[in-house]
């Protein structure tokens, strides 16, 4: 263990930066976001529907959730070798959604819905950048609808069934 941690350490810092970019969307409600997402043992808002559907057995009445991000990504491109050379992506502002709804049915029986986006963005290059045969534009939409049901068999023991609706988008020029 000792001679491995000097190793690691000189592997990371010896690394190239690297930047990532996605289409993978993370925003499902605004509290499960500054948790890091580690809300599913949670289930105290009706954003369970989507992190934990047996939860919403802990939401009493209606509730309502709606909420949306902004997100506005910016990138270049440095052709390796050279100084002058590089292309800007171009701005795109994207605001993906989050609904939810809870009902208590009884006192056993819950149902709720959830209206979201796990998954989209987009990029849109110059046309004369160095990447133009593989991709100028790329453009993903998706909207994924998810019905569910939830029984408290206990106090501290709830199931639940759903299935999703996805309805997607993709554009790649």
């Amino acid at each position: 263990m000792k001679k491995v941690l000097p190793i690691l350490l000189l592997t990371i810092s010896l690394t190239a930066r690297i930047f990532a970019g996605g289409f993978q969307l993370n925003e499902h409600g605004a509290r499960a976001m500054a948790m890091g997402g580690a809300f599913t043992g949670l289930a105290n808002d009706p954003s369970a529907v989507f992190f934990n559907p047996a939860g919403i057995t802990q939401l009493k009445g209606t509730q309502f959730y709606l909420g949306t991000t902004l997100i506005a990504p910016l990138s270049s491109y440095k052709v390796p070798g050279t100084t002058k050379l590089e292309y800007e992506q171009k701005t795109q502002v994207f605001t993906p959604i989050n609904f939810y709804v809870t009902q208590e049915i009884t006192d056993k029986l819950y149902a709720g819905i959830g209206v979201n986006n796990p998954y989209g963005l987009g990029t849109t290059w110059p046309s004369t950048w160095v990447g133009k045969y593989l991709a100028v534009d790329t453009q993903l939409k998706s909207f994924f609808i998810t019905p569910v049901v939830a029984y408290q068999l206990l106090d501290n023991l709830s199931l639940s069934v759903g299935g999703t609706f996805a309805l997607a988008d993709v554009t790649i020029k």
